[in-house]
């Protein structure tokens, strides 16, 4: 089973922190348009 203390430690793209939303966790999870810019696909 789950425990609080182990779910805590996955990433906030698995379990959003409980004051954000999904807006605010995708835009901190996004790279800079800087780093976007430099992507070479």
């Amino acid at each position: 089973s789950w425990s609080a203390g182990e779910l805590a430690k996955l990433p906030t793209y698995y379990v959003m922190d409980l004051a954000s939303n999904m807006a605010g966790t995708v835009a901190a999870e996004m790279p800079s348009t800087e780093q976007i810019a430099a992507n070479q696909w």
